[in-house]
């Protein structure tokens, strides 16, 4: 397994042939872009890679500057994502205001606190682990789906364990291209779940108006604060009609 100080990309396109695997890091400006209060805290004893944000009323967004295809020659792909990543409460579970695993046709930062630095963006799909019950939220702690900037979730649902607690979260988001399903799971343990914790199906193509999307996280604060931190982010893409012919790292 790679080292968590590290961020791997690996795309596989046109006819399931490797096009070009690159490895670097959040404090690598050649391959990175870092926005509001985000900062590369790559080489510390923590291991961590990216701290979003840190104090009160803040926005932090970091960004890959390689772009993940979403679409080729026409035809539709697929991808495999794993990320991992800790949201520490510093008032125990009562802190915010959450993280978003960001796909945006361009950069960009939204808003504070609860707008957790996607709020406000014109277009886009955000994977949201909310830690704040704001106005638009059914309870104070759940997984979901956002699109194009809203503060409203499109699906989401209530996780059983704190997801501000401290511990190490691994994140599986899948996409398949032919089906237009995005499916989402998450474990504290680093074992994959058989079943996905969310489905939604959207065609991101459309919904993103490009053939190339820009990947990233974000997070805010408002009065209440957490710790917002990324260690890894792994991405595997290839043909829509490699699906189940393919073996993806780490699924």
């Amino acid at each position: 397994m790679r080292t968590a100080l590290a961020l791997l990309v690996i795309c596989l396109l046109a006819h399931g042939q490797e096009l070009h695997c690159e490895l670097g890091d959040w404090s690598d400006t050649a391959r990175v872009a870092l926005f509001g209060s985000a900062h590369s805290l790559a080489g510390t004893s923590d291991s961590v890679l990216l701290r979003l944000v840190e104090e009160r009323s803040q926005a932090g967004a970091g960004f890959l500057k390689q772009r993940l295809p979403l679409r080729r020659r026409g035809e539709k792909l697929s991808f495999s994502c794993r990320v991992r990543f800790r949201i520490h409460g510093l008032r125990g579970s009562d802190g915010a205001d959450g993280l978003a695993l960001l796909l945006l046709p361009e950069m960009g930062l939204g808003g504070q606190g609860g707008g957790m630095g996607f709020f406000g963006l014109e277009r886009g799909l955000a994977v949201e682990f909310d830690t704040w019950q704001n106005p638009e939220d059914a309870d104070g702690n759940h997984v979901g789906f956002q699109r194009d900037g809203s503060m409203s979730s499109a699906v989401a649902r209530p996780w059983p364990e704190p997801l501000n607690g401290g511990q190490l979260w691994t994140a599986w988001l899948d996409y398949d291209g032919t089906r237009a399903l995005l499916e989402l799971r998450l474990s504290s343990d680093e074992r994959r779940p058989s079943e996905a914790a969310l489905r939604y199906g959207v065609d991101l193509v459309e919904a993103l108006g490009c053939d190339e999307a820009v990947v990233g996280f974000s997070a805010g604060t408002g009065d209440a604060v957490n710790l917002h931190d990324v260690y890894e982010i792994r991405w595997t893409c290839h043909p829509a009609t490699a699906w189940e012919l393919l073996d993806v790292p780490g699924r």
